[in-house]
């Protein structure tokens, strides 16, 4: 069976509230982009959708701020939360362990890196 290997796993002790939707984001290096992406993805949902979906970014242990920038937002309140692995590399597998983690039924795939337009979601 899957078991996780040595991450950092960022949880918000709230009240759960049902997930429809799940955008998971590998990154490594994408500090200077996930505040943006995070922002106008929500934006792109408006309130309601929001509400009910979840971003999960999942980063290589990248040394450049990606993990207080995704910190920050869900102190706001984001519906974000950051997976930082330490013994894993790679696009796939960062895609995968996302799906994982997800909580919501409907599963996107988004670059960190703007290259898909957060309001295609």
């Amino acid at each position: 069976p899957w078991a996780p290997s040595a991450s950092r796993i960022q949880t918000r002790s709230r009240r759960a509230m049902p997930r429809r939707a799940t955008v998971v984001v590998p990154a490594y290096k994408e500090c200077a982009n996930l505040e943006e992406l995070v922002t106008r993805v929500f934006a792109a949902l408006g309130e309601a959708r929001a509400k009910t979906t979840e971003i999960i970014v999942v980063d290589d242990n990248s040394a450049d701020g990606s993990e207080e920038v995704i910190t920050k937002l869900a102190a706001k309140g984001v519906n974000v939360r950051i997976i930082v692995r330490t013994n894993e590399r790679g696009l796939s597998s960062a895609v995968l362990r996302g799906f994982k983690e997800a909580k919501g039924k409907l599963l996107l795939c988004m670059d960190a890196d703007l290259q898909h337009p957060p309001e295609n979601v």
